[in-house]
């Protein structure tokens, strides 16, 4: 079954050859079997039965595919968006998404706890973490709190932190004769002091510095991550100055957006923006 909005938004991207994010929200013990195996079937089917139907509307067309299948969650009936269970069944599907060769869509990032705390940093960093090992290719959802019911600023600065950590994972580990200098190790010898040596100085800056996270020498110095993560959202939100678009780009959006508030018959006047 296919919701009838999202079919006619998906069959006029085909027939404008833009490309579409083909996703449903299957919950296991809900609208599919309590089976990861089943709920996997039914998301499959889902998305590849609306790939059909595009497909005869445009041969061709391109298209993502997505799921976000998920469980229900027995003690309160909520569609959980920061069980393992989700990671565990995006990655499954990222390796059958690309066993067609297509381009998986997933999630990353969000939480069910209501606050930031311990409970949140556990689930966002998981979902990150396991996105990134299955090689999703297009990662959304780095904003929720609450079941996703609630977009946080704040999930947005804590997932930017995680996001760089995980790339320091995903980049590996280069073995060549700069890397392993050997001859400098049999030199220095044991008990060696690397601190002034000139291979320390060309390599060090490539070593991870938390852009948030605290590492002060000084317990009297340090604050919380909850904190850390908080002023930093309102530093951002107050001063962030966004790189402005091309003057003649504006100007066919803002020509694009009146026509679609003309055509549904809305009054459109854009505010005049207060100075800084």
């Amino acid at each position: 079954m296919h919701g009838k909005d999202a079919m006619e938004k998906s069959l006029l991207c085909a027939e404008k050859g833009i490309p579409c994010v083909v996703y449903g929200m299957p919950m296991a013990g809900a609208t599919t079997p309590a089976t990861f195996a089943g709920c996997l079937a039914i998301a499959n089917a889902e998305v590849l039965s609306q790939l059909v139907v595009l497909q005869l509307k445009n041969p061709g067309t391109p298209v993502i595919y997505g799921s976000i299948p998920s469980i229900m969650d027995m003690r309160t009936t909520i569609y959980s968006y920061g069980c393992p269970e989700l990671s565990l069944m995006g990655a499954a599907l990222t390796e059958v998404c690309h066993s067609y060769q297509l381009p998986m869509f997933g999630v990353a990032g969000s939480t069910d706890a209501a606050i930031i705390g311990v409970q949140s940093g556990a689930e966002i960093t998981y979902e990150i973490l396991t996105s990134a090992l299955a090689g999703t290719d297009l990662v959304r959802s780095a904003a929720f709190l609450y079941h996703a019911k609630v977009g946080s600023p704040e999930v947005i600065v804590l997932g930017n932190e995680i996001v760089d950590m995980v790339k320091v994972l995903l980049n590996g580990i280069e073995v060549n004769e700069e890397t392993l200098p050997v001859e400098l190790m049999i030199r220095l010898g044991p008990k060696a002091n690397y601190l002034f040596e000139s291979h320390t100085r060309k390599h060090f800056r490539k070593f991870w510095a938390p852009p948030l996270f605290d590492r002060s020498f000084t317990p009297a110095n340090s604050r919380s991550a909850e904190d850390l993560i908080n002023r930093r959202t309102i530093e951002i939100i107050e001063t962030h100055q966004p790189k402005p678009l091309p003057e003649d780009l504006v100007k066919e959006l803002k020509q694009v957006e009146k026509t679609w508030f003309d055509r549904v018959g809305l009054k459109h006047e854009y505010p005049k923006r207060k100075e800084r």
